[in-house]
This record gives structure tokens, sequence and C-alpha cells, in this order.
């Protein structure tokens, strides 16, 4: 049984978990034998799949391209049904012009209607946000290496800028005053988390962390010839 502070290991994120879960499955079938095997025609293919897995998960982890576009649609006031993005729908009260609800004669009920949810700004906005935001997520940020004062001054900077566009220009961008908060809070579940893997290296770091651990694995496969599984996952 565990307890907390005591192991001063850090946790594995998800994305490890499953890569090295992964290569041990390959490991465990018998996939990496083939290399040991000088005369089997399949190995060029077995270091092709191993490369091409370690290349599809950093890819994965430094695309964030669908974090902008979520945004984007959230903006619209938009919602994903499982297949694509709907205007967002809901049941609101019928009113009268004095704000009172109205009520059915017969049953004495309130009575509803669907309603689409109106977007919290234009297309311009939306635009702006997309052009504004993409840089703080880009690969070329994330594998910078910054410290934690350049971090945020570089948010501070953003939002400041951001915000006093938004005063200036509300009415060009259809927003009303009401939705200020949200509209910023929504950009910076987005934008904040990017700049912070780039804190002292953390996002080259934690790469050469993957590498070494498929490297523990690969090592473990049975016949490895002159290290040349392993020796791949080094390569930059």
């Amino acid at each position: 049984m565990g307890f907390p502070g005591i192991s001063k290991k850090r946790e594995k994120t998800e994305q490890e978990r499953l890569f090295e879960k992964q290569v041990a499955a390959q490991v465990e079938q018998g996939i990496l034998d083939s290399v040991s095997n000088p005369q089997n025609p399949q190995e060029d293919l077995v270091f092709d799949q191993l490369q091409d897995k370690r290349s599809d998960l950093m890819r994965w982890q430094q695309d964030l391209g669908d974090e902008v576009e979520t945004l984007k649609h959230e903006l619209r006031s938009e919602v994903w049904d499982g297949e694509k993005w709907i205007p967002q729908v809901v049941e609101e009260f019928v009113r009268d012009p004095f704000g009172n609800i109205k009520t059915n004669p017969l049953t004495k009920r309130a009575i509803k209607q669907l309603v689409v949810v109106p977007p919290l700004a234009n297309e311009s906005f939306v635009h702006l946000v997309d052009i504004s935001v993409k840089p703080f997520i880009s690969r070329n940020l994330i594998n910078s290496n910054f410290n934690e004062g350049m971090i945020w001054r570089m948010l501070r900077n953003f939002f400041d800028d951001l915000i006093d566009n938004m005063a200036d220009n509300c009415k060009d961008y259809d927003i009303k005053f009401k939705n200020y908060d949200i509209i910023t809070r929504l950009i910076k579940n987005v934008v904040i988390a990017g700049p912070f893997r780039a804190l002292n290296d953390g996002e080259r770091k934690h790469q050469r962390t993957i590498n070494k651990r498929v490297e523990a694995f690969t090592d473990r496969a049975p016949g490895k010839r002159d290290g040349r599984i392993s020796s791949l996952f080094n390569k930059q």
C-alpha cells in the first residue's frame, strides 16, 4: 500500500503508460524476436513499425490543433453531438412582455420552448482568437525553454492585449459585456498550458524520458542484436 508524499517518483502520464503497454505487448508476442534472426525478411518492417509508433506518439502529444477547433465551436455556442458540431439548443420558459412566465390556461403549467443559444461572439472575433491562440500551442513554443517569469509575462501581455481589443471592439464583435468573463476563461483554458510545457525545457525532457523507457522495454527483448532496436529510439 502506498502512502502519499513517500515516493518521489513522478506519476506516469496516460500517454506514457499507453505507449509502454504497446511496446510491452510487442515484446510478449515475440515481434521483437524476429530482430535476432538475420534470415528473417521481416526485420526491416519491424524496425519501421516501431519507429512509426514512436513518431505517432510524439506527433499526437504535440498536435494541439483540436483544442483550437473546439474553442472556436464553443465561442459559436455549438456542441458536439457525437458526429458533428451543432448549434446548442436549450429549453426556456416563455415570458410575456413584462417578464412574467406564461402558463397554459388548461394545465396551469409553465409554457416552455426550445431556443437556440446565441454565439458568444461573431466570426470576426472567432478568427481573431484562432490566429492569436495558435502560437501558444505550436510545436515551436512547447519545444522551447522558458523560465516561469518569461511565461507569466508572455501570458499577461497576451491577455492584456486581448481584453483591450475586446473592450474597444465589442460592438464589432457582437460581444455582450456579461460574456467577457466566460470568453476570457475559455481562451485561458487553451492558452495557459502550452507555455508551461516549455517550462525549464520540460517538453523535451519529457520526450527524452519516453525514449529511455522505450529503450528499457526493448532491451528486454530476447536475442536483441547489437543494440539496434534501442538505438533507433535515440535518433534525434
